[in-house]
C-alpha cells in the first residue's frame, strides 16, 4: 500500500490509505486555486517469470505509480499528471493543471458531479496483493534447475538475505536438500514438522533446508526435519523439481533483481472528487 508521510509517498509506511491520500491531494488542488478537482491515482506491482523447457529463463519485478489531476477554474478545465510523488512535484503538477485550465475556453459542461463520495468499482483491487511483499525474493540455482522463492520477515531470513549471494555444495536427506551457509543464529520459532515447499534454517548444521517431501524420519503424511528448524520462507515454484537434485551438486542463492518502471499514463481510475 502506498501512503503519504510529510508530503512524500512511500511503499513501507501504511498509516495512510489510498482514499486519505487522494482526498488530501484534492484539497491541495482547491488550496492552490481550483474551484473543483478530481484526482486519479494508480499503482501497479508485477512479478514476471519466463519459463522455457521447465527452466526459468528470466525473473523480473516491476512497480509503477502515477497520479493525474483534472481541475476546474471558472468553467475552464485543465489536466496534468506525474509519477513523482514528492511534495514539490505534486504541487508543481497541480499548478500546471490550474495554469492550463486558465488558458482554455469556458464550457458550461465543465463541472463535476455533486456527489462527493468515493467511486467504488467492484473487483478492481485484490487486498491480498498488498500483503504480498515485493522484497526478499531469491533465485535458487543448481545444475538441474532454477527456482524462485520468497524469504519471510524473520530475523534469520534477514541475516540470510544480507549474506547473499551464497554458493555451496548440496546434500540430500530423503526429499530434503540442505547445505551449509555463513549464518549462525538461534531459533525464535522452532518447528518440528514443516510443509511442502517450506524453506528452513537448521541451527545444528548452520544449514539452509529445502523441503519437497518426506524425510527418513517422517511419519505418514508429514514432513519432519532431523531436528527443529525455523521457517524462513517458501518456494514459489514447483517444489517437486528438487527431486532432480543430487548430493554434491553446486547450489547458488541470489537476490532477484528488481526493475522499477515509471507509469506515464496514470489517469485510469477515478478515486475522489470534491467541488
Amino acid at each position: 500500500m502506498l501512503v503519504v508521510a510529510k508530503g512524500k509517498l512511500t511503499s513501507n509506511d501504511k498509516k495512510m490509505k489510498y482514499i486519505e491520500l487522494t482526498e488530501s491531494l484534492v484539497k491541495k488542488c482547491i488550496k492552490l486555486g481550483a474551484d473543483s478537482a478530481e484526482v486519479f491515482l494508480e499503482t501497479n506491482r508485477n512479478l514476471s517469470v519466463n519459463v522455457l523447457k521447465s527452466e526459468i529463463e528470466t525473473i523480473e519485478e516491476a512497480s509503477s505509480q502515477g497520479v493525474g489531476f483534472r481541475v476546474f477554474v471558472e468553467g475552464k478545465m485543465g489536466f496534468s499528471h506525474c509519477n513523482d510523488f514528492s511534495d514539490r512535484s505534486l504541487e508543481d503538477t497541480i499548478s500546471r493543471a490550474i495554469a492550463f485550465a486558465r488558458l482554455s475556453s469556458r464550457d458550461e459542461n465543465n463541472i463535476l458531479t455533486d456527489e462527493k463520495t468515493i467511486t467504488a468499482i467492484a473487483d478492481l483491487f485484490d487486498p491480498g496483493i498488498s500483503a504480498e511483499s515485493m522484497d526478499k525474493k531469491i533465485k535458487i540455482r543448481t545444475d538441474q534447475l532454477e527456482a524462485l522463492a520468497q524469504l519471510n520477515e524473520s530475523a534469520i531470513a534477514k541475516l540470510i538475505w544480507d549474506a547473499l549471494p551464497i554458493s555451496a555444495s548440496v546434500s540430500t536427506w530423503g526429499d530434503e536438500v540442505y547445505f551449509t551457509i555463513p549464518v549462525t543464529a538461534e531459533l525464535a520459532d522452532p518447528k518440528e514438522v514443516v510443509n511442502l515447499g517450506d524453506l528452513g534454517y537448521w541451527p545444528d548444521g548452520k544449514c539452509f533446508c529445502i523441503f519437497f517431501g518426506p524425510t527418513p524420519v517422517s511419519a505418514k503424511g508429514e514432513i519432519r526435519p532431523a531436528s527443529s528448524v525455523e521457517i524462513i520462507g517458501k518456494l514459489l515454484t514447483n517444489p517437486l523439481e528438487f527431486k532432480q537434485v543430487r548430493s554434491g551438486e553446486k547450489i547458488i542463492l541470489e537476490k532477484v533483481n528488481r526493475n522499477i518502471t515509471q507509469n506515464n499514463n496514470p489517469d485510469q481510475h477515478k478515486i475522489a472528487n470534491l467541488n
